[in-house]
């Protein structure tokens, strides 16, 4: 069983998932490198390079020997933490082409086969093709953010419901490309987590989510929780980065997560 991100001190996550051993990935979508670029220049109107990775029918991303989602589904089963699986959109094949991952990939098999997972009574929420439950699919999420699918360096893939951020690093930040990073609304800044995205979501499914969201959770957050909406997260004043004795002194309330991700930064250009 994975083990948590601890978060060091009162607000720093520690960024790291200690308890996975790197394991040879063969559900990481291939979400930067050649195909990214070749995505690119066709999108800006610009030449193929000569034996860059062509553009792959949708056919071809669903006929793969090995997909991911018979042994997702069986740890789906038998998950720790409670998961709602969403049915998926009838835009899930198109949504699956325009990422350019195959059913063999997780995020392939989260896209194609779910509207998204909700995940700890719905405080995490991992996107899929998208439902009325959360209202946004992965990639209409990452358009009304601002971020180009595909081309963009940062793959939104989901978020919690105060209103932290999960994305795949295809280029902005430094370290390996394809890592999770996370972006925490009690410090404001993104954090690596040191692995890609088929272990963040045994880590969801299985680890001690009670631990690493122990400074920002308050009494009763399951129910509040439930009532919002797939596309809300709670504003808390003060801010879960100002200081305040405990969560539960904060004042709470439901708001657009947008709102909240324009306020706090998150996807503001790096310097």
């Amino acid at each position: 069983m994975p083990q948590g991100l601890r978060r060091a001190g009162r607000h720093r996550p520690h960024g790291r998932l200690p308890g996975l051993g790197r394991r040879p990935d063969v559900h990481q979508p291939d979400l930067c490198g050649g195909r990214r670029l070749d995505l690119r220049r066709r999108l800006a109107g610009r030449p193929k390079a000569e034996g860059a990775p062509a553009i792959r029918s949708l056919d071809d991303l669903l006929a793969v020997a090995d997909p991911a989602w018979p042994s997702l589904q069986r740890e789906i089963g038998h998950a720790r933490n409670p998961v709602d699986v969403l049915p998926p959109a009838a835009t899930a094949g198109a949504d699956l082409h325009r990422l350019q991952v195959s059913l063999r990939s997780t995020l392939g098999a989260i896209v194609y086969q779910t509207g998204g997972l909700l995940i700890d009574c719905g405080w995490v929420r991992l996107l899929g093709s998208g439902s009325d439950q959360l209202g946004r699919s992965l990639v209409s999420w990452n358009l009304t953010c601002g971020l180009a699918v595909p081309g963009d360096p940062l793959l939104l893939v989901g978020d919690d419901a105060v209103g932290g951020l999960f994305a795949i690093n295809a280029g902005r930040f430094s370290g390996q490309p394809g890592e999770v990073h996370y972006f925490a609304p009690d410090s404001l800044s993104w954090e690596s987590l040191g692995r890609g995205y088929s272990d963040l979501v045994t880590f969801l499914l299985n680890g001690d989510l009670a631990d690493f969201y122990a400074n920002v959770r308050w009494n009763g957050w399951e129910t509040e929780v439930a009532a919002m909406a797939g596309y809300q997260a709670m504003s808390l004043y003060p801010p879960l980065w100002a200081k305040a004795s405990e969560t539960d002194e904060r004042s709470r309330r439901p708001v657009p997560l947008r709102e909240l991700v324009g306020l706090a930064g998150a996807l503001k250009p790096l310097s």
